[in-house]
């Protein structure tokens, strides 16, 4: 396109003067014709458009620039597809020239600091917003020497907008790196993406800042700059001399923290800049020694596709540009920004003022300017009061934003965090979750929000963690392994239920000790009990954590649960009613949407009643369906447009045309929407696989109308309510086939992630009831394995609650009775546990003839046996046992098999017969390793150690907890780590068998172990009584009856008895000693652990006589062991 001065684009843009020239295309200042006004239009060519990775850097441009508003970032106008298929990005054009032409002129360190202040507030906005500029370079800032001075930051051409847990995305598959040589940060000259943040544009500015007061950069000293660059990523740069009279010595110190090589090293954000600069005083202006800078040349930039802005055509050439943008924000008022929390009237003020109206939106960037926030005072104040409660207590602090779906309750929280990060008053966290539930929200995608981690696998991955570590240090405790077996477990993994408070508390604790957090959680209500336990596990945090809490919910479906947590946590929580927004707030939320005219605009207005996501769908509707043209300055309704089929006065309706005009099907949506709210790549192809070509394209047209986004890996819903519409609006005719295909291709992530319990309902819903069971089966068994025994049950009686029709559905609901057995057992409900157990014998013998039915049979008797040892009924479990051999060997399962021979191992062991227990030990082991199931292998490894001598039981129960830790199986590494406290006792080191014991027992209880709690108790309860400490014995035979009365464990029983018999032979209690003493002789002839041995020996000094005799047949039983 050869561009002459004079030529005239889309008929409005008449062209001035040529700005600059890029790989891209060429920027110009031009007249707007319509609006009298001077613009700079930045012209991108077709061929380059065409080229995959420039239209992504030019869409990146564009969305950073248009969602970004302040006095010192040069505004977006509009943005024009040209007939040949490229494109013009229409922006304010701004007075002034480039910063190192002005440098000349920048005398003194007033001047200095003042363009330094302007760029910070400027920075402080775009980061507030996860825009990083990542060119900032002298070229790219305008200066207007005034007076007033004004600096304008320009040309987002690489600018990387960081998404919600997956930080800067890259545009090439290499990795390629962009930016400008001498003032980029070392870590972008690395491209190591996961450590690119504010401070990499701090870094920048630090070069700037010191080119600027010495007129050179860092480490130049001759005309090899490159040179110079190299040296400067490499090795630290040495202190500043300026040439400038009257730099203050601690700006000298700022800008050598700024150019720290280790970015964790430098200031976190640019509000902290702007606050230390500001206090900095003012000196009399200087003449500067400073020879300028050369210009930006060739030579000096690195090469790059991309297109500087260099505003510099002299003013008599055009009219003079508007004095003020309209889009100036609620900070544009100069040095009020602050660093920590200052909460003083200046900050307040900037976090409550009302969002200006928006300048009327142009209809080439709808939908890419984010939706104003207006008619909030009271909402805005309310959400102020609990951050400066936060702040002045230094404890937590709640609010619930309730109201309607589509009131702006998450805008409005996300608007609150954007004000609080650029006044650099808190760091930010948020998760949210859907009604189907996902595996990437709730506290796991806050992890992996707070990580920046989402999609990035293996070395990647361990390196956003440990950068995450390297910003909020704290003591490592076991959060390194823990976030890795919650964010990537490996396939036979089985943490525990309590796992993701943990880490999600772990992350809030470590930020919130940098500085106060505020926490967003969005659509509580779905939280599923998730947010009450975040909620209580900050309850328990020590110091208090200063942390701010904003939740939203649909008042239609607000829950209780998380309501009390809250009031528990803050004292009292301000629950804010997000009512529908007034008319003038509206109408001026329509016009920034679109600059309609004023009739089309109060039509909107009306038929969305205050509510912001309809105006939105509404305003969308007319773009969607081209049924608006520009006249007169103002879009209208095109040609004869009847406005009441293009906007229905109801949102299903305005969906359902939105649908039919995008060229999508609607019941390829319905599919998409049945599988879950956020679809992986990988179940989207596996979709596409099973609904043909069509649902592909289907997709694309919804991607193109703006019905369904992509962030990433992830496919959503434009809204939530979109979703909901269209699974409420499925036929039922079609039900069966679409139901089918979301199961179907939700298998691509079976064993990965707990997909099964979605697998089962639409299996049934599509009436494949076999497959149905056992995928609810598997759901089930998930929940063990990750000892999440309310899923596992709550999983189980839905099962049981089905209809069963063949001998095969059968079979499956004998086990899954077992499986409800072992839940009520580990429960500490036996009664329940029995009847469960009677239940499945019953469905084993209506199953006989299933073709599943050995397999079935061998799992039925295996969790029989297990709920028989934990009643003491050791016999009845070795028959089970052995009943659960003979059928794991007919179906050919090694590990239940395996499982039923460690039992019997066990047995023998707690019998004294040593010589029985190693073989079977060993078998187990065999047979579990055919399996591939380590942890289940570290189970029999801790169990086999009781055989060993004490210094090599000690190292295999460490092995074994070790092995138990790999496979992410917190309730096997408890179990080892009760063996490994008995062999550390054994060798003699009591103090440190202690300590671990009562961390055993508070992991145990964190978890709801109720037998593991029960026995460390008792083990702690068991040292007291050999030290003599019998209050403390007492205390801890407490907790142990509170945890494990009710399983009734033989292990539980025998050691409680022994604590009691010492209790009341202390306490001279005859009565007592007599009752201990029938349940000690009972309980203790089979079990001859380390502790009890110790204990049983421990009352033979301390009994009478006529008792001792009694308990020399323990202490027998305990020697031969």
């Amino acid at each position: 396109m050869d561009i002459q001065v004079g030529d005239v684009f889309v008929s409005r843009y008449r062209a001035a003067r040529l700005l600059g020239r890029g790989g891209m295309g060429e920027v110009w200042a031009c007249f707007d014709i319509e609006e009298k006004r001077v613009v700079a239009v930045k012209i991108v060519l077709a061929k380059h458009v065409s080229r995959p990775w420039v239209r992504r850097l030019f869409q990146a441009e564009v969305v950073a620039v248009a969602r970004l508003s302040h006095v010192g970032i040069v505004d977006v106008y509009d943005l024009v597809a040209l007939p040949d298929g490229g494109a013009l990005l229409v922006m304010a054009f701004r007075p002034g020239k480039p910063l190192d032409y002005a440098a000349p002129k920048l005398k003194s360190w007033r001047m200095i600091r003042g363009v330094m202040l302007q760029l910070l507030e400027a920075l402080a906005h775009a980061h507030a917003r996860n825009v990083l500029h990542l060119d900032l370079k002298p070229a790219n800032v305008l200066v207007d020497i005034g007076p007033p001075l004004r600096t304008t930051l320009v040309d987002f051409g690489i600018a990387r907008i960081k998404r919600p847990g997956k930080g800067a995305e890259t545009w090439h598959k290499d990795g390629s790196v962009f930016g400008t040589l001498e003032y980029m940060a070392p870590e972008q000259w690395r491209g190591e993406l996961e450590k690119l943040g504010p401070w990499t544009d701090l870094y920048s500015l630090g070069v700037m800042a010191h080119e600027l007061c010495t007129g050179l950069l860092p480490f130049e000293d001759g005309p090899d700059t490159a040179a110079a660059s190299r040296r400067r990523l490499l090795e630290p740069t040495p202190p500043m001399i300026p040439k400038v009279t009257g730099i203050p010595r601690a700006f000298i110190d700022l800008c050598a923290r700024l150019l720290d090589l280790n970015p964790v090293a430098r200031p976190s954000c640019a509000a902290d800049v702007l606050a230390e600069l500001e206090e900095m005083g003012e000196d009399e202006e200087t003449p500067i020694s400073l020879t300028p800078p050369p210009s930006s040349s060739p030579a000096r930039t690195a090469s790059l596709e991309a297109v500087t802005v260099v505003a510099t055509p002299s003013e008599s050439a055009l009219v003079s540009p508007p004095s003020e943008p309209g889009r100036s924000g609620p900070f544009s008022t100069r040095g009020t920004l602050t660093s920590r929390w200052r909460l003083g009237v200046d900050a307040e003020e900037a976090f409550n003022t009302e969002q200006a109206p928006p300048t009327p939106g142009a209809y080439g960037l709808f939908g890419l300017r984010e939706l104003p926030v207006l008619g909030r005072v009271e909402e805005r104040r309310a959400l102020w009061r609990a951050v400066r409660a936060t702040a002045e207590r230094g404890a937590p602090s709640a609010v619930i934003l309730t109201g309607p779906a589509g009131t702006g309750k998450s805008r409005l929280a996300r608007d609150a965090v954007e004000r609080a990060l650029e006044l650099g008053l808190a760091v930010t966290l948020q998760t949210h979750w859907s009604a189907g539930g996902s595996p990437d929200e709730g506290l796991r995608g806050l992890v992996e929000n707070a990580l920046e981690s989402r999609g990035s696998q293996g070395a990647d991955f361990d390196a956003r963690l440990l950068f995450f570590m390297e910003r909020f240090p704290a003591a490592a405790g076991a959060f390194l392994r823990e976030a890795r077996v919650l964010l990537r477990p490996q396939p036979d993994a089985a943490p525990d239920a309590g796992l993701p408070a943990r880490v999600a508390t772990d992350v809030i604790l470590r930020a919130a000790a940098h500085r106060p957090v505020i926490l967003r959680l969005d659509d509580v209500h779905w939280s599923r009990g998730e947010a009450a336990e975040l909620v209580r596990a900050l309850i328990t945090a020590s110091p208090a954590c200063p942390v701010c809490i904003i939740a939203s919910e649909r008042e239609e479906e607000a829950g209780c649960d998380y309501s009390e947590a809250f009031e528990t946590l803050a004292g009292s929580v301000d629950r804010v009613a997000m009512l529908p927004l007034g008319a003038s707030a509206t109408n001026a939320l329509v016009r920034g949407l679109l600059d309609l005219d004023d009739d089309l605009a109060d039509i909107i207005a009306r038929r969305s009643e205050g509510n912001p996501l309809f105006a939105s769908q509404l305003v969308g509707q007319l773009v969607l369906e081209r049924a608006i043209e520009r006249r007169a300055g103002r879009y209208v309704l095109a040609g004869n447009v009847d406005v009441d089929r293009i906007v229905p006065p109801d949102m299903g309706a305005v969906w359902w045309r939105a649908i039919s005009v995008s060229g999508a099907v609607e019941e390829d949506l319905m599919a998409l929407a049945l599988v879950r709210e956020r679809v992986s790549s990988e179940v989207v192809d596996a979709l596409a696989n099973i609904l043909g070509d069509r649902f592909n394209t289907s997709l694309t047209n919804a991607l193109g109308a703006g019905l369904v986004r992509k962030e990433g890996d992830l496919f959503s819903f434009s809204h939530g309510l979109l979703r909901d519409y269209l699974i409420e609006r499925v036929p039922v005719e079609s039900a069966p086939s679409l139901h089918a295909a979301a199961a179907d291709a939700l298998t691509v992530l079976v064993g990965r992630e707990d997909v099964e319990e979605s697998r089962a309902q639409h299996l049934r819903a599509a009436g494949r009831n076999d497959e149905a069971v056992h995928a609810m089966l598997a759901a089930a068994m998930w929940s063990w394995r990750r000892a999440e025994r309310p899923a596992r049950q709550r999983r189980l009686v839905e099962l049981l609650a089905w209809s069963w029709t063949n001998q095969e559905a059968i079979a499956i609901r004998a086990r899954a009775l077992a499986e409800l057995a072992h839940c009520h057992a580990e429960g500490g409900s036996a009664e329940q546990a029995n009847l469960m157990i009677e239940r499945a014998r019953q469905e084993l013998e209506r199953a006989s003839g299933a073709s599943q039915f050995d397999r079935c049979a061998a799992w039925v008797h295996f969790r029989d046996a297990q709920v028989s040892r934990l009643q003491g009924r050791v016999v009845a479990g070795g028959l089970a046992s052995e009943a659960g051999i003979d059928h794991a060997r007919r179906a050919e399962e090694p590990e239940v098999e395996g499982l039923c021979v460690a039992q019997l191992g066990l047995d023998a062991y707690r019998r004294g017969d040593h010589a029985a227990a190693a073989p079977m030990y060993d078998r187990a082991i065999e047979l579990v390793r055919r399996s591939g199931n380590r942890a289940t292998e570290a189970h029999i490894l801790m169990v086999k150690s009781g055989l060993e001598e004490p210094g090599q039981m000690e190292a295999s129960c460490r092995a074994a907890v070790e092995m138990a830790r790999e496979a992410g199986a917190v309730r096997i590494e408890l179990l080892a780590r009760q063996a490994w406290t008995e062999a550390l006792f054994r060798i003699g080191q009591r103090e440190r068998a202690l300590r671990e014991t009562k961390a055993l027992s508070a992991a145990a209880q964190r978890c709801s172990l109720r037998q593991i709690a029960s026995l460390a108790e008792g083990v702690a309860a068991c040292w007291a009584v050999m030290a003599d400490d019998w209050t403390t014995a007492m205390d801890h035979r407490r907790v142990a009856e509170q945890w494990g009365a009710s399983t009734g464990a033989i292990p539980e029983r025998a050691t409680a008895a022994a604590i009691d018999l010492a209790l009341a032979l202390a306490q001279h209690d005859g009565i007592a000693a007599e009752s201990a003493i029938e349940v000690l002789l009972r309980e203790g002839r089979t079990y001859a652990e380390p502790h009890f041995c110790e204990v049983v020996r421990k009352l033979l000094v301390l009994a009478p006589s006529h008792m001792r005799t009694r308990l020399l047949i323990l202490d027998a039983a305990g020697s031969e062991a």
